[in-house]
C-alpha cells in the first residue's frame, strides 16, 4: 500500500532515505532506454502503459530505506524483482509492519500524485530493483503519449480501489467482531464515514 524516494537529487548520487546512514541506489545504464521485463505491475503492461523509455531502472541491497516516513516523495517506484515491506513508526519507538509487498507491484502512488510527506517506510527485505517515474517524466509522458498516461493512471486507480477495498473489508470484519464493544463500533463506524467523505479539493 504506499510509496517513491525521498529528497532531491538523482538517485544514484544520494541516499535512499535522505540520511548517510542508509545505503545508495546504483543505477545502472538503461538497455536502449527500454527493459526487458515488464515496467511494473502486470495491470500496467495489460493496459499498455508502455513507460519504460521514461522510467530509471534503480536497484537497492537489502535492509536499504526506499521511502522514509515523514518525507516527501517524488516519484512512482514499479517492483520488478525482489521484495519491500511497508512499516509505520509511533511515538515512542514502537513500529508496525504494515504488509510486504513482491514483485511485480507498485508504491509510491498517493504521495506521489499528493504533495504529502509519507505516512510510511519502504524498506528492501531483498536486493531489489525497480524502475521510477518522476514528475517531469511524468509530465513528458502526460504530454507524448496521452493513451499510455492515461493507462498508467487508470492502473495506479485499480491499485488504489484495490487497496480501499481490502481496508474496507477489515473494517467490516471488525465490526463484526466487536459487534458487542459500542465503543469500537462507533469508533470504527466513524473511521469508515471519514474513508467515505468527499475530499475537499
Amino acid at each position: 500500500m504506499a510509496s517513491g524516494i525521498d529528497g532531491g537529487g538523482s538517485p544514484s548520487t544520494r541516499p535512499v532515505d535522505g540520511s548517510k546512514e542508509v545505503g545508495r541506489w546504483s543505477r545502472p545504464t538503461p538497455p536502449n532506454g527500454s527493459c526487458s521485463r515488464p515496467c511494473g505491475p502486470k495491470s500496467i503492461q495489460s493496459r499498455g502503459a508502455r513507460c519504460s523509455t521514461l522510467t530509471e531502472e534503480n536497484r537497492a541491497p537489502s535492509g536499504a530505506v526506499i521511502l522514509k516516513q515523514g518525507f516527501p516523495n517524488d516519484r512512482l517506484c514499479f517492483l520488478v524483482e525482489g521484495t519491500v515491506v511497508i512499516e509505520r513508526a509511533y511515538p515512542g519507538g514502537r513500529k508496525e509492519v504494515v504488509t510486504t509487498l513482491h514483485a511485480p507491484a507498485i508504491f509510491g502512488t498517493t504521495t506521489f500524485f499528493r504533495t504529502t510527506p509519507s505516512t510510511i517506510s519502504i524498506r528492501a527485505t531483498t536486493d531489489v530493483r525497480m524502475l521510477t517515474l518522476d514528475h517531469p517524466a511524468h509530465e513528458r509522458l502526460r504530454r507524448t503519449n496521452p493513451r499510455d498516461s492515461e493507462a498508467l493512471a487508470m492502473a495506479v486507480v485499480r491499485v488504489l480501489c484495490e487497496r480501499f477495498d481490502l481496508l474496507d473489508q477489515r473494517v467490516s470484519d471488525l465490526l463484526a467482531q466487536h459487534a458487542n464493544d459500542q465503543p469500537k463500533v462507533t469508533e470504527w463506524s466513524n473511521f469508515r464515514a471519514r474513508l467515505f467523505e468527499e475530499p475537499i479539493l
